[in-house]
C-alpha cells in the first residue's frame, strides 16, 4: 500500500524495549504494517536509539526499518552517566522516571530550571563552561559555605533524631547531608531514583528533547503516527493523524498496592489531563475500555477502539536452525555468570526434568509470590518433583520469599531470554502457569506455549473470561487468589496434559486466524478516522407553525 507510518515513542534512559510486552507488541504491529507494504520510521529520543537499534537487530529488521533521533547525541550530562555506569555496572540499571514538576514563576524556582536546562545541555562547550563558571563560583562563595554548612549540618542532625526517636522507636538515623553524599558518592542510580536534582535534570532534558520531536512530526512528510503510551502529554501536540495506545491502568485495579507510588500517582494525573482532549485511543481489551476509561474516567465508548492482539507463534524458531536444547546451552553458555546458581542452571537438563515456566517481569500484580507459595505445596506437600523456570529480570526482589519456603534450588531464574530461548523452554516445560492478578489484554503467554506444543493454566481475570467459556475454564483457569486452586489446576494440567492440549486448540485456532497483518491493518484504520474534525452545529432557527 506503500504508507508512510511513524512510531513515536518517548521513553525515559536505559528502558529495555526487548524486555517488556510493550516493545514485542510494537515489533509485531511493526511486522504487520511491512508485511502490508508500508513503510515505518521510529522516531525515538536520542538516548534511545541505541536500544530501539538493539531491539530490531534482535528481530532481523534494522534494515527494514528507519530509525530517526532529532539530535545526533543525548545530553552531555547523559553521557558522562553512562560512561560512569558502564564502569562499575555489566549491566545498565534503569534511571529514575521521569516525573513532571508543577509550574511555578518564583525566583527560586526559575533559577533551579535554568541550573537544570544548562545541566541537560547538548552542547559540550556549554556543560562544560557552566560546569567551570559553577565552580568558579563554589570557589569564590567558599568562605560563606563555611559558615552556614555547620549550621545546616545541625539542623539536619537535629531534625532527623527526632523522627528517628518518634518514628523508628529511638533507633539512630543517617543524616540527609551524608544520605544524599553516600548516594552521590557511591553512584547508585536505585539510591538517586528520586533525587530532585536529577528529575530536575532528565525533566529538562526530556522537555527539549520532545519538542524538537513533535516539531519534526508536524513539518514532516509522515501523515500516520502509533503512539504505544498516552502517558506523554507532548503527543497532543501532533497535528497528524495519529491513535494514542492505553495498555492498561494497573493502579486503578489495585490501589492500595500503588496509591504510595509517586509515579504512579504522576501517571494518573498526567492521564487526567491527557483524556480531557478526548483524544482518539486504543486499548487491548473489553475490560480496560470499559471498566478503566468508560466507568473510572468518564471517557465516551465512541472515542476507544478495543484492538485483541493477534496470535504470537513461537514455532519458527524450533523450525530453523538449532535444535531447542542447543538453544537454550547457547543462551546459558552466554550468561550463566549473570543469573543466580548459573553453575547448577548449566548442568539442568531441560529436555528430561519435569518443570513448569511463567514468562514475566516481576510486578506486584504478577502474583509471582502467590506461585511461589503453590509451587511449595507442591513439593513438600504433595511430594512433586518439579522445577519453576521465571524469565523476570529483576528477581532480586523474589529472594526474601525463596529463603522463606526454602525454594533457592526449586526456582530457576532465565532473565533476558531473546524469542528463540523462550521458545524453546516453553516447548520443553509441562505447563505454562500463569497467574496475573490482571492483564490489558489477553497474555501472550497462552499462544506462546500452545504454538510449541504446551498447554497453559491461567488465572481467572476478566480478559482471560473475554475468550475462555465456561466449559474449558473449568480445567484451565484457577482463582489467582486461592493458593489451593492453582495447586489443583498445575497437577490437574500435569496429569492430564495431552487431554489440556487438545482442550485448548479450539481456542489457539481462534487466535491463529487473527494475523498481525489484520491487526496493523486495524491501527492503520484508527489513525485514519482519529483526525475527522467534528463539523460546527447548525443554528437552527426557531420552528413556527405556519397558520392556514
Amino acid at each position: 500500500m506503500n504508507r508512510h507510518i511513524g512510531f513515536f515513542t518517548a521513553y525515559q534512559p536505559h528502558v529495555e524495549l526487548g524486555q517488556d510486552g510493550i516493545g514485542r507488541l510494537m515489533i509485531y504491529i511493526l511486522k504487520g504494517m511491512l508485511n502490508n507494504g508500508d513503510r515505518v520510521t521510529i522516531l525515538a529520543p536520542s538516548w534511545h536509539r541505541g536500544e530501539v537499534k538493539k531491539l530490531l537487530k534482535e528481530y532481523s529488521l534494522e534494515k527494514s526499518v528507519k530509525i530517526k533521533t532529532t539530535r545526533w547525541h543525548a545530553p552531555v550530562m547523559l553521557l558522562i552517566y553512562d560512561l560512569l555506569l558502564w564502569n562499575k555496572y555489566r549491566n545498565k540499571e534503569e534511571l529514575p522516571q521521569v516525573m513532571e514538576e508543577k509550574d511555578s514563576f518564583t525566583v527560586l524556582e526559575l533559577l533551579k530550571k535554568l541550573f537544570y536546562r544548562l545541566m541537560a545541555s547538548y552542547s559540550f562547550l556549554v556543560f562544560f563552561l557552566f560546569v567551570i563558571v559553577t565552580l568558579a563560583l563554589g570557589i569564590v562563595l567558599f568562605p560563606v559555605w563555611i559558615l552556614i554548612l555547620p549550621l545546616w549540618l545541625f539542623k539536619n542532625w537535629f531534625f532527623n533524631k527526632i523522627d528517628a526517636s518518634s518514628v523508628r522507636g529511638g533507633e539512630g538515623g543517617t543524616g540527609f547531608f551524608s544520605k544524599k553524599l553516600k548516594q552521590y558518592l557511591s553512584f547508585a542510580p536505585r539510591g538517586l531514583r528520586s533525587d530532585t536534582v536529577v528529575l530536575g535534570i532528565m525533566n529538562a532534558a526530556r522537555a527539549s528533547e520532545l519538542k524538537r520531536m513533535i516539531k519534526y512530526v508536524n513539518k514532516g512528510d509522515i501523515d500516520l503516527w502509533y503512539v504505544p503510551s498516552i502517558f506523554w502529554k507532548e503527543v497532543l501536540k501532533i497535528k497528524k493523524k495519529r491513535v494514542i495506545v492505553v495498555p492498561d491502568l494497573v493502579y486503578a485495579e489495585f490501589p492500595h498496592l500503588y496509591c504510595i507510588d509517586a509515579v504512579m500517582q504522576w501517571s494518573s494525573q498526567s492521564l487526567d489531563r491527557i483524556l480531557k482532549e478526548k483524544p482518539k485511543i486504543v486499548c487491548y481489551s473489553n475490560h480496560v475500555k470499559e471498566r478503566h476509561l468508560v466507568q473510572l474516567r468518564d471517557v465516551k465508548p465512541g472515542s476507544v477502539t478495543v484492538i485483541p492482539h493477534g496470535v504470537v507463534d513461537l514455532s519458527e524458531h524450533l523450525r530453523m536452525g538449532l535444535p531447542p536444547k542447543e538453544i537454550i546451552q547457547v543462551y546459558l553458555n552466554k550468561h550463566a555468570r549473570t543469573i543466580p546458581n548459573g553453575a547448577f542452571v548449566k548442568e539442568f537438563n531441560f529436555d528430561e526434568a519435569q518443570f513448569i515456566i511463567y514468562s514475566s517481569q516481576y510486578r506486584y500484580h504478577k502474583n509471582i509470590v502467590g506461585l511461589l507459595y503453590a509451587l511449595e505445596k507442591l513439593i513438600r506437600r504433595d511430594h512433586i518433583n518439579l522445577v519453576l523456570v521465571l524469565t523476570c529480570a529483576n528477581y532480586q526482589f523474589l529472594f526474601p520469599y525463596l529463603e522463606k519456603l526454602n525454594l533457592m534450588r526449586e526456582v530457576i531464574f532465565m532473565p533476558k531470554v531473546p524469542e528463540s530461548v523462550l521458545a524453546a523452554l516453553n516447548h520443553f516445560a509441562l505447563l505454562h502457569v500463569n497467574p496475573s492478578l490482571f492483564e490489558g489484554g489477553f497474555p501472550f503467554t497462552f499462544n506462546e506455549a500452545y504454538s510449541v506444543g504446551t498447554p497453559s493454566v491461567m488465572a481467572d481475570i476478566p480478559v482471560t473470561r473475554e475468550y475462555v467459556d465456561d466449559e474449558l475454564a473449568k480445567n484451565m483457569l484457577f482463582d489467582p487468589y486461592d493458593v489451593e486452586d492453582i495447586v489443583n489446576k498445575i497437577k490437574w494440567g500435569m496429569e492430564h496434559r495431552d487431554e489440556l492440549l487438545k482442550m485448548e486448540k479450539p481456542l489457539y485456532e481462534k487466535f491463529a486466524q487473527r494475523t498481525w497483518d489484520i491487526v496493523a491493518e486495524e491501527y492503520v484504520d484508527a489513525m485514519s478516522y482519529s483526525y475527522r474534525r467534528k463539523l460546527p452545529k447548525r443554528k437552527r432557527k426557531p420552528w413556527k407553525r405556519k397558520r392556514s
